[in-house]
C-alpha cells in the first residue's frame, strides 16, 4: 500500500456506508467515481490489474514534478489481498476545486494557463505509443491507426463528391511522411474539452482532469485539436496567447515538429472530429435516434469540408499554421465545433 496522506480519509471509510458516490462512471476494464465522505470530495479510479493503477499514479506523480497541475494522488490498492477486499484495483486522487469555462467566457489569460498545461503534458515523452489503457484496441502502428481513421471519413463522406475524395486521398498519401522515423512519443490528454479542465479559484492555472484517453502519440495532433476547438470565431483572438504560452513551455523538438508538419496535423485534426462524429452518428442510428444521428452527420461534414479546404490551401503553397487555419476560417467560415 501506498503511504496515505494527511489530508486522505481511510480507505474503508471511501468505501463504507457514509461514503456517497455523486458520479460514476463505468468503461471496459475500468470505472470511475466522485465520492464524498467527511464532507471532503475524492476521485477513485478503479482497475482491474495493478500495472494500470501504478502506471496512472507513476504518470500524474511525473506531471506534478513538472510542474503541471493534476489530480494529485493519495492512496492506491495494489496488494492482491486488498484489491478482493475493495472490488478492485483502485487509485485515490484529490479532488480539484476550481470552475470550469464554456466559449463564451474565455479570456487570454486562460488561453496562456491552458498552453502552459498542455506543452508540459506533451513534453513527457516515450519510445513507445498507444494509449496508456488497454480498454482500446492496441495500435500496431501510429501511422496505421490515424490513416485508418482518416481512411473511413475520407471513404464515407467523400461519396458525395468524388473530386474532394482524390484530393484527400492524394494528399494523404503525400502526408504520410508525418508518421517516418519516429523515436520518441507524446503524452497527450485524449480529451481535452472544457469540462475537464479546472481553473484554480485563487491562481488562473488550468488543470486537466479524467485521463482515460491519454496515450502517447504525436503532440501536433493534439495541439492542432485544441487549437481548432477552442479558438475560433471570438475566441480566435486569443489564440496567440494560447500558442505564445504553449511553445514557451513545450520541448524544443514540438516546436521544431510544429514548424515543420503543423498543416498537416491541423487537416489530420479536422477528419479526427469527422471520423468521432460519423461514429457517434452510426451508434444514434443504430438506436433509433434518427434526428440526434443526422446532427452528429451534418457536424461531421462541416469537418470533411474543413478539412478539404485546409488540405487544398496547403497543397497551393500555404505552409505556415497559422497562416493556413487564418486563411482557411476567412474563405469557408466552417470553422466550428
Amino acid at each position: 500500500m501506498m503511504s496515505v496522506s494527511e489530508e486522505m480519509a481511510r480507505l474503508d471509510d471511501l468505501f463504507g456506508p457514509d461514503a456517497l458516490t455523486i458520479h460514476r462512471v463505468r468503461r471496459c476494464l475500468f470505472e470511475k467515481r466522485l465520492v464524498v465522505v467527511h464532507g471532503s470530495k475524492f476521485v477513485l479510479y478503479k482497475f482491474f490489474s495493478p500495472w494500470r493503477t501504478k502506471k496512472l499514479a507513476t504518470l500524474l506523480n511525473q506531471a506534478q514534478g513538472m510542474d503541471i497541475r493534476v489530480q494529485r494522488p493519495l492512496d492506491a490498492v495494489l496488494g492482491l489481498g486488498e484489491a478482493l477486499h475493495h472490488g478492485g484495483f483502485w487509485l485515490v486522487t484529490a479532488y480539484e476545486h476550481g470552475e470550469t469555462r464554456d466559449a463564451k467566457r474565455l479570456n487570454a489569460d486562460y488561453a496562456a494557463s491552458l498552453g502552459r498545461t498542455l506543452g508540459r503534458l506533451h513534453s513527457i515523452q516515450s519510445p513507445t505509443f498507444g494509449p496508456l489503457f488497454a480498454w482500446r484496441a492496441p495500435w500496431k502502428t501510429l501511422r496505421r491507426h490515424v490513416e485508418a481513421e482518416c481512411g473511413d471519413v475520407v471513404a464515407t463522406l467523400g461519396r458525395d463528391d468524388p473530386t474532394e475524395k482524390t484530393r484527400l486521398t492524394a494528399w494523404m498519401r503525400s502526408a504520410a511522411v508525418v508518421f517516418d522515423n519516429r523515436r520518441l512519443f507524446n503524452l497527450v490528454h485524449g480529451d481535452v474539452l472544457q469540462k475537464n479542465i479546472i481553473l484554480g479559484r485563487d491562481v488562473m492555472e488550468a488543470c486537466l482532469i479524467d485521463y482515460e484517453l491519454a496515450a502517447f502519440e504525436l503532440a501536433g495532433l493534439e495541439l492542432a485539436s485544441v487549437r481548432t476547438r477552442f479558438f475560433h470565431g471570438e475566441s480566435a483572438k486569443y489564440a496567440p496567447a494560447f500558442t505564445a504560452a504553449y511553445f514557451a513551455n513545450c520541448d524544443k523538438t514540438i516546436t521544431a515538429d510544429w514548424e515543420r508538419f503543423g498543416c498537416h496535423y491541423l487537416v489530420y485534426a479536422n477528419l479526427r472530429f469527422a471520423h468521432r462524429l460519423l461514429r457517434r452518428a452510426r451508434v444514434l442510428e443504430r438506436r433509433g435516434l434518427t434526428a440526434e444521428s443526422a446532427n452528429r452527420l451534418g457536424r461531421a461534414r462541416k469537418f470533411w469540408r474543413q478539412a478539404v479546404a485546409l488540405a487544398t490551401a496547403h497543397a497551393q503553397g500555404q505552409s505556415n499554421p497559422e497562416a493556413l487555419l487564418t486563411f482557411v476560417i476567412h474563405t469557408s467560415g466552417i470553422c466550428r465545433v
